[in-house]
């Protein structure tokens, strides 16, 4: 590839968050000056692009025929980790240095932290002035988690979504098959989910569970904070100041979820810690269902040997709440290559070129919605065969609440936390629980 270049990423060490905070608002902003040395807008020179690493194969197919298709702009990627903690490290260690990338990776959660802190740059004026690419192509939902709801840059875009991720559930066909039990369809509710999570629980002749019904992603965000809207609670209140997660109604859903661990038709959490991961039970053939997202289609068909397929989550109260998401990239606002950035922003949405790219390894959504129907992920070979769940199940989102970002490891590690306690233990009371956890988690949005 000509004028590619993959740098080596070192481990830089801890280095701690706090001075994130204090250089970012202290003002710092990178100013690339390391090969950038050509005029903005002649769409020569070289960009730096840092990606989280996961998605590094991938990135260096699109990088390969974006440098073909404009050979005076070199790109040198920079694969950073995936972890969130770690990669904040190297935001801090180049932020320091006065060396940010280019075009970096982001996620809701930090969206709004680097914007009002003028890390990254608004992208409102390059989408109103390109002839394709425009706010509207997106889906509103995932748009929406690209927007700062900060003081300084309240409803800017700052991110770009790479892919439309909504929670629906994988099956395993043959633990269907085994249990003479018919393939859910899109329209069952939650009591039909626990009806069929108990005819495929099954136990050996000691009494020990082979089988589970479903596998739930517990510690996940996108899997509870849709079960409690559906039965009228939340996470936090509109003022964004309190944690209200141990309402009444919060406790319903609550019960909801977790209820049918204590049970023994979902997958224990203890079951989970035993296997390494919340991933690998469905994985390893021991649950028949399992809620997970596009992106971890190709980790499933990697690892399950059975047949399966998706299906739309389960109505609950005669409504349909989807946990939703994403991840997607960012401009620095010190690039000097600002009209080459946006030309690779372009390309990465292109039908043709990077969207193209990424959908094909099985992991991304197309969030342009006039890709909805592209062939070139709906006709991917099977598993999965039911490709419309992922874009059917879209109008149901329901996007993760903005928290403060110094706020939000102390609000999850609390709510993590409380269903320890809970599900760990035969003794403890859910209410009391979760009003432990969410006195903890309201401190922490208030600090």
């Amino acid at each position: 590839m000509k004028g590619f270049k993959r740098k080596s990423v070192r481990n830089l060490g801890l280095t701690s968050f706090i001075l994130v905070m204090l250089l970012i608002f202290s003002g710092c902003s990178g100013s690339n000056d390391t090969n950038n040395s050509e005029v903005e807008g002649s769409e020569t020179g070289t960009l730096r692009i840092a990606i989280r690493d996961y998605l590094t194969d991938e990135a260096e197919k699109v990088i390969a025929a974006f440098e073909e298709k404009n050979p005076n702009i070199n790109v040198e990627l920079e694969p950073w980790p995936t972890e969130e903690e770690q990669y904040r490290q190297k935001i801090t260690t180049n932020l320091a240095a006065d060396n940010l990338p280019d075009i970096m990776a982001s996620w809701g959660g930090m969206v709004t932290f680097f914007a009002d802190a003028g890390v990254t740059m608004n992208l409102d004026e390059m989408l109103e002035s390109d002839s394709e690419l425009k706010k509207d192509s997106f889906e509103e939902a995932f748009l929406n988690t690209g927007k700062s709801f900060g003081s300084k840059t309240k409803d800017e875009v700052h991110m770009l979504p790479l892919g439309a991720d909504a929670v629906v559930i994988f099956y395993n066909k043959r633990l269907f098959d085994e249990a003479n039990v018919p393939y859910p369809t899109s329209d069952w509710d939650y009591d039909e989910f626990i009806d069929v999570s108990r005819k495929l629980t099954k136990k050996d002749e000691s009494g020990n569970t082979t089988t589970y019904g479903a596998n739930i992603r517990y510690k996940w965000l996108s899997v509870y904070q849709p079960v409690l809207k559906n039965f009228g609670g939340d996470l936090v209140n509109d003022a964004g100041d309190k944690a209200v997660f141990d309402s009444p109604e919060a406790i319903k859903g609550w019960k909801a979820l977790l209820e049918p661990a204590k049970e023994g038709i979902f997958v224990p959490l203890s079951v989970q810690n035993d296997m390494g991961s919340d991933n690998a039970p469905f994985l390893a053939g021991k649950a028949a269902m399992h809620t997970g997202v596009r992106a971890q289609v190709p980790m499933v068909r990697n690892s399950l040997e059975d047949d399966w397929d998706v299906v739309e989550l389960p109505y609950i109260n005669g409504e349909k709440k989807v946990g939703a998401g994403a991840v997607g990239f960012s401009i620095s606002s010190g690039t000097k290559n600002k009209e080459e950035a946006w030309k690779f922003m372009e390309f990465i949405y292109d039908a043709e070129g990077g969207m193209k790219i990424f959908a094909e390894n099985y992991s991304v959504v197309p969030p342009i919605k006039s890709l909805y129907d592209s062939a070139f992920w709906t006709d991917l070979p099977g598993p999965p065969y039911s490709n419309e769940v992922f874009t059917d199940t879209l109008k149901y989102s329901v996007t993760s609440p903005p928290l403060p970002v110094e706020a939000g490891g102390t609000f999850k590690s609390a709510i993590d936390e409380a269903l320890e306690t809970y599900l760990l233990s035969e003794e403890a009371n859910l209410e009391k629980v979760m009003k432990s956890a969410a006195d903890k988690a309201t401190k922490g949005l208030n600090n």
